[in-house]
């Protein structure tokens, strides 16, 4: 098996009571099998209160004003202090940390939609690098494409490049991402996998005199997370904010490099899945459109704070499965 991990991965540690916004809140806690069993049997003085708190026929945790019922006023999950971290659910023990799977690959990340991982990320000055490393596991995934998942993980490598290019504002380096999207979907829609190749080839050396697309830039695509399930009260209202200021955000320098770390966030985790459903122009809008619709909706905001606006967006849109397969599917028909 080959594993990948951002280089800030193992920076992250939970803040707990000091986080902005809690994971404890607002969303339902779906617990692993295992948990289930091991709360069902547990034993001792908070046995009762498992039993009591666990939705065991629906299989996550209850919720009381669209609050955990394991965490309490000071906004500490009462379930670690009482049992400790080991009796932690898998989806509690593992957030904000992140897996993509692909036949004999592991990519870890961080989840964009925890505010201190969002701080991580847009905080990093740095150019993004990755940790890889291999052990002897194997698993084999019926109907995995691996010759598609090879080009687009060629194809990826050179998105990188693009977006780290620093002489490269974010608005050029979008239309370039645009254009590579559209080319490799042109090859995948027509069953030419191997002509990728030249695709990618050409988006590999000089971009610089390349034409762009801008597809991604339209001021109303902004209105289709209006047609997506809303999480956070005031989300609709920032977005028609964003909609009426019908201009394009002047990114400062420090703001291109936060550009910069969004755009790789979102390509290294959703590109490469397009090997699942071969939506290349979806998920190459999605990233590059997520990024822009951040920048718009900070400065619609009331007190601009790029690094709350972007965990609001993962939370609203990237961390809902629902939310994001229905705008990937809106996105394909542009």
């Amino acid at each position: 098996m080959h594993y990948v991990k951002t280089t800030n991965y193992d920076k992250f540690k939970c803040i707990a009571d000091k986080c902005p916004e809690t994971c404890c809140a607002g969303w339902q806690i779906v617990i692993d099998d295992e948990s289930l069993k091991k709360y069902a049997n547990m034993r001792g003085p908070f046995s009762g209160r498992l039993l009591n708190e666990v939705n065991f026929s629906e299989g996550c945790f209850k919720q009381y004003g669209k609050r955990c019922a394991m965490l309490n006023d000071d906004n500490l999950c009462d379930l670690i202090t009482e049992c400790g971290e080991d009796a932690l659910c898998y989806t509690c023990a593992m957030y904000p940390r992140h897996v993509e799977e692909y036949e004999g690959v592991r990519e870890y990340s961080l989840s964009l939609s925890c505010p201190e991982a969002a701080r991580l990320i847009l905080e990093n000055k740095e150019k993004l690098e990755f940790i890889e490393w291999d052990d002897d596991e194997e698993d084999d995934f019926e109907d995995f494409d691996y010759l598609i998942y090879t080009k687009l993980e060629d194809a990826r490598d050179v998105i990188y490049k693009i977006i780290q290019d620093r002489s490269l504002s974010f608005y050029r380096k979008a239309d370039i991402l645009m254009a590579f999207g559209l080319k490799l979907q042109e090859k995948i829609d027509n069953d030419e996998i191997f002509d990728m190749d030249d695709v990618i080839d050409e988006f590999a050396g000089d971009v610089t005199t390349l034409p762009g697309d801008d597809l991604w830039k339209k001021n109303e695509h902004i209105t289709l997370l209006n047609k997506l399930e809303v999480l956070y009260g005031d989300w609709q209202g920032y977005i028609g904010k964003a909609y009426e200021m019908n201009e394009e955000p002047v990114l400062t320098e420090e703001e291109e490099i936060q550009a910069e770390q969004l755009l790789m966030f979102f390509f290294y985790v959703y590109f490469c899945g397009a090997v699942y459903d071969d939506m290349i122009k979806s998920k190459v809008l999605m990233s590059v459109m997520s990024v822009y619709w951040i920048f718009k909706i900070d400065r619609a905001m009331e007190k601009p704070d790029i690094i709350k606006t972007a965990y609001l967006y993962a939370r609203e849109v990237e961390h809902s499965d629902l939310n994001l397969d229905d705008l990937e599917d809106m996105l394909k028909d542009l």
